[in-house]
């Protein structure tokens, strides 16, 4: 029988990880400040002539507007202490990516605990460097 489990995606930290991430973030960045000037310059315009019809829509409006600027400063300072986190990695080390889903073949006699223990999955440049199966507890 097979169950699903969690795989943990780790990637060896090398020059290269480094600039593909830090440019991916520096994109991403980029856009977020794009969408911020396109939602300013656009409101604007609009709540200028919300407020000659109907002061409590403009009001309501005005609202929407500044929850979605904060959840863009949210998304903002996060992609920035990312960004941090990125460039203070030391050469070598490894940096957890995220997770997977994977499959483990269970039979009768296996602790259950230890089968659906992460995995993990070692990754440099790329590549496939390492894969860690959880051993069982003697």
């Amino acid at each position: 029988m097979q169950l699903r489990r969690t795989v943990t995606l780790k990637v060896v930290v090398t020059e290269k990880f480094k600039e593909e991430t830090l440019k991916a973030l520096d994109e991403a960045l980029e856009q977020l400040d794009q969408a911020r000037s396109q939602i300013d310059f656009r409101s604007r315009i609009y709540l200028t002539e919300l407020q000659r019809q109907d002061l409590s829509q403009a009001a309501e409006f005005r609202r929407r507007i500044e929850a979605e600027k904060r959840r863009q400063d949210e998304m903002k300072e996060q992609l920035l202490k990312q960004r941090e986190e990125i460039t203070a990695l030391e050469l070598g080390s490894e940096y957890t990516q995220g997770t997977l889903e994977g499959f483990v073949d269970i039979q009768v006699g296996d602790n259950l605990q230890a089968k659906l223990t992460d995995a993990e999955i070692v990754v440099k440049d790329d590549q496939v460097v390492e894969l860690r199966e959880p051993q069982p507890s003697a």
